[in-house]
C-alpha cells in the first residue's frame, strides 16, 4: 500500500532528491515522513449534477490513536466521462490531498515554537532548560466535593473519587481547597492538590 501511494507522490519526491543532491541542509517537508504518518485511504466517487467527483481522504496518526487527523483535497473530474478511470481518479485525488497535508506540514515547520534568547545577561554557571510539553493526569474539584473530603494528618486529606477513597497531599489551608482546583496524579506516592490558578500556568490548560 505505502509503495503504491508512493508512486503517486512523484513530484514531491523529486524535489525533496533534488534539495539532497545540492546539499540543502536546512528544514524541509519530507514526503517520506507524510507517507509514514498514514493510517488510512479512503477514495469515494460521488455524483452531483450528472458530473462524477473522486475525493481522496488522508487519514493521519494523531496523538489519540482512536481518532485520526483527516484531510480531504480537491476531487479528481473528467470534462468527458468517456476518460474516467479509477486508476487516474485515485492518483489525481490522493496527490490533491497529499498536497494539502505538504501545505499543513511546511506552515507547522514554519511556525514551530522557538525559544526566545532572555534580554538580560544570565550570570555565569547558570544553565537553560527548555521545557517539552507534558501531560497530566488529574481530577477537577466540584462543589460537593469541597464539603466532603477529609483532613486525615498534617497537610494530607482524602476524598472519594469515582468510587475509591484518594488520598492526597496538599500545600495550603484545608479551607483554601476550592471547586475548579485540581487533584494531580503523578503515582499512587505522589498525589497532591494544585490550585486551578498554578495548574493552568504549568500545563497551559
Amino acid at each position: 500500500m505505502k509503495e503504491e501511494l508512493k508512486s503517486y507522490v512523484v513530484e514531491q519526491t523529486r524535489i525533496s532528491e533534488l534539495m539532497q543532491e545540492f546539499g540543502c541542509t536546512g528544514k524541509h517537508v519530507k514526503p517520506k515522513d507524510i507517507l509514514d504518518r498514514i493510517v488510512q485511504v479512503e477514495f469515494k466517487t460521488v455524483v452531483i449534477c450528472g458530473k462524477q467527483f473522486m475525493y481522496c481522504g488522508i487519514a493521519l496518526k494523531s496523538n489519540n490513536p482512536n481518532r485520526p487527523f483527516v484531510v480531504v483535497g480537491k476531487p479528481s473530474v473528467c470534462i468527458d466521462p468517456a476518460n474516467w478511470r479509477d486508476a487516474i481518479g485515485h492518483e489525481v485525488s490522493f496527490n490533491n490531498s497529499f498536497e494539502e497535508i505538504y501545505k499543513l506540514e511546511a506552515y507547522r515547520m514554519m511556525t514551530e515554537y522557538k525559544p526566545v534568547e532572555p534580554e538580560h545577561n544570565v550570570p555565569k554557571g547558570f544553565t537553560r532548560y527548555n521545557g517539552v510539553n507534558i501531560t497530566r493526569d488529574a481530577y477537577q474539584l466540584k462543589d460537593e466535593d469541597t464539603n466532603n473530603f477529609g483532613v486525615i494528618g498534617s497537610g494530607r486529606a482524602m476524598l472519594e473519587i469515582a468510587g475509591e477513597q484518594i488520598k492526597f497531599s496538599f500545600n495550603c489551608q484545608s479551607n483554601q481547597i476550592k471547586p475548579g482546583d485540581f487533584i494531580v496524579y503523578l503515582d499512587d506516592e505522589d498525589i497532591y492538590h494544585c490550585s486551578e490558578k498554578v495548574f493552568t500556568e504549568r500545563n497551559y490548560v
